[in-house]
C-alpha cells in the first residue's frame, strides 16, 4: 500500500467514527397484497399498489400508459397465490420488476428503489379519562390498521414497546401532547430515521380545548393542510389539561421566534376550521433531523384518519427520494471508496452501486490499496444519490472529503465502505 493511500485511510476512518448511522429496511415493491373482492378484479388492484409504491405516489394511476398496463395485468405477473387472513381471503403477486420499471420510465414517473427510511409511530388516543399509547406488543386494532396500511404503501412503521426504558423517558401525557424533544430522545434507541407523534381527539374535546364555543362552518375538505413547526417545548410536571393548554398556547403563539437550530421551521399560521360533520381529529407531527411537519385530519372513522396518516408520511418520502427519469444529471462522477479490503469487496460494492435506482451504470476504474474507484453515470441528481445513500449504513460520506473537480473535470465523492 502506498503512503497516500495509509494516509487517506486513516482519514476515512477518523471521518467514518462521527457520521450519524441511518435506518433503512428492504421493502418488496413487486409485490401485491389485496383483499379479494367481490368484483374479482384482485390482479389490478395488486398491481395499483406496487405501482404506488414504485412510484410513491397515487398520482401515477392517472396516466394513460399506466392505465392501459392495468387492463393487463396479468401480463406482469411472475407468481401469485390466494390465502385465507381471518375472514377474508387474499390476493398476493410477485410483478415483474425490471418491467414495470420499464414502464414507469416510459411514463417519466419518478421511481423508487426498494430501500427505505423507517419510523417510529407514537400514537395516542383518549379513552374516557385515560391516555393508551400503542405499543409493538398489544392488539390494537389501530395497530393492526396502521401495520396493513404501511405495507401496502411500502413503508415500515415501528411501534415503541412502552417497556420500563420507554416509560422512564416518555409518558403518556408526553405522546398526548407531543412534546417532541422528549419523544426524540425516547425514539433514539430505536434507531430510526423519521418519529411521527399523533394523537385522536373527539372534535368536543379539541373545540373546548382551542375555545370554539360554537361550530364551524362547513369546511368542505376533511384534510388540514401540513405545516412547518418550531421545537422546543418546555417539559413540566403536567396534569393530562394543563399539557393540552401548555401545547396549544405554544402552537398559536406567533409571538415565538424560531432557535438556531438547523432544523426548518415556520411559524403556525391561524387555526383551520373544524367541518361540522367531523367527530374525530387525527394531529400529527412528522419528524426527521431537518424539518417538523405538522397537521391534522378530520373525519368520523379511525381506521381512515390513520390511513391518512400513512399515505401522508408515503408521500413525504416519496417527494424526497423518488428519482424522475427526465431529471437526469450531466454529472457523472467518480466515487472513490476507501476500506475496500479484499476482491469479494469490489464485487459486492459494484453491485450495490448499479442496485441503486438513482444509478444508471457504475463500473470499477481502479483500485489503489484498499480504495477503489468507480464511473458512476446517474438518472438523478447528486441530491438523488446522496439521499439514497444515506439510507443504509454501507457506505458513508466522508465529511470534510474534498468533492473536487480532478484534471478531467470529474466530480469526485468519498465514501467510506461500511460492508
Amino acid at each position: 500500500m502506498s503512503e497516500f493511500s495509509r494516509f487517506y485511510l486513516t482519514l476515512c476512518l477518523c471521518f467514518a467514527i462521527a457520521i450519524p448511522v441511518h435506518s433503512a429496511s428492504f421493502v418488496n415493491v413487486n409485490q401485491g397484497d389485496v383483499i379479494v373482492a367481490k368484483n374479482k378484479r384482485e390482479q389490478q388492484e395488486a398491481l395499483k399498489q406496487v405501482i404506488v409504491k414504485m412510484t410513491g405516489t397515487k398520482d401515477s394511476l392517472s396516466t394513460n400508459g399506466i392505465k392501459k398496463a392495468l387492463r393487463s395485468a396479468r401480463d406482469y405477473i411472475l407468481s401469485y397465490e390466494y390465502y385465507l387472513d381471518g375472514d377474508h381471503q387474499r390476493y398476493k403477486a410477485i410483478f415483474d420488476r425490471k418491467k414495470i420499471e420499464l414502464l414507469i420510465r416510459q411514463e417519466q414517473l419518478p421511481i423508487w428503489g426498494p430501500r427505505r427510511p423507517d419510523a417510529i409511530v407514537w400514537l395516542a388516543s383518549k379513552k374516557q379519562n385515560d391516555v393508551l399509547v400503542v405499543s409493538e406488543n398489544d392488539n390494537s386494532p389501530l395497530r393492526d390498521k396502521i401495520s396493513a396500511a404501511s405495507a401496502s404503501r411500502g413503508v415500515d412503521m415501528l411501534f415503541p414497546i412502552m417497556d420500563l426504558d420507554d416509560r422512564l423517558n416518555v409518558t403518556e401525557t408526553d405522546v398526548w401532547a407531543r412534546f417532541m424533544p422528549i419523544i426524540s430522545n425516547a425514539s433514539s434507541r430505536y434507531g430510526t430515521d423519521y418519529t411521527i407523534a399523533a394523537r385522536l381527539i373527539d372534535t368536543n374535546l379539541l373545540k373546548a380545548q382551542l375555545g370554539v364555543e360554537s361550530q364551524s362552518e362547513k369546511a368542505g375538505a376533511e384534510y388540514s393542510p401540513p405545516h412547518r413547526r418550531l421545537r422546543g417545548f418546555a417539559r413540566d410536571e403536567l396534569t393530562l389539561e394543563q399539557a393540552l393548554n401548555e401545547e396549544e398556547i405554544k402552537r398559536e403563539n406567533n409571538s415565538l421566534q424560531p432557535s438556531d437550530s438547523k432544523q426548518t421551521q415556520r411559524v403556525l399560521g391561524p387555526m383551520v376550521a373544524i367541518p361540522d360533520d367531523a367527530s374525530i381529529a387525527l394531529e400529527w407531527t412528522i419528524e426527521n433531523q431537518n424539518e417538523i411537519l405538522s397537521g391534522r385530519f378530520f373525519g368520523t372513522n379511525e381506521d381512515e384518519l390513520v390511513h391518512q396518516l400513512v399515505d401522508e408520511y408515503a408521500n413525504l418520502l416519496g417527494q424526497k427520494f423518488a428519482i424522475t427519469p427526465n431529471e437526469a444529471s450531466t454529472v457523472k462522477p467518480l466515487l472513490t471508496v476507501s476500506n475496500v479490503s479484499s476482491l469479494s469487496d469490489v464485487f459486492e460494492l459494484n453491485s450495490y452501486l448499479n442496485d441503486l435506482t438513482v444509478v444508471q451504470g457504475a463500473s470499477l476504474q481502479k483500485v489503489d490499496g484498499h480504495i477503489a474507484t468507480f464511473s458512476v453515470s446517474l438518472i438523478g441528481s447528486l441530491v438523488d444519490l446522496n439521499n439514497t445513500i444515506a439510507l443504509d449504513q454501507r457506505l458513508t460520506e466522508i465529511e470534510g472529503g474534498e468533492e473536487a473537480l480532478t484534471p478531467s473535470d470529474i466530480l469526485q465523492l468519498n465514501y467510506f465502505w461500511q460492508g
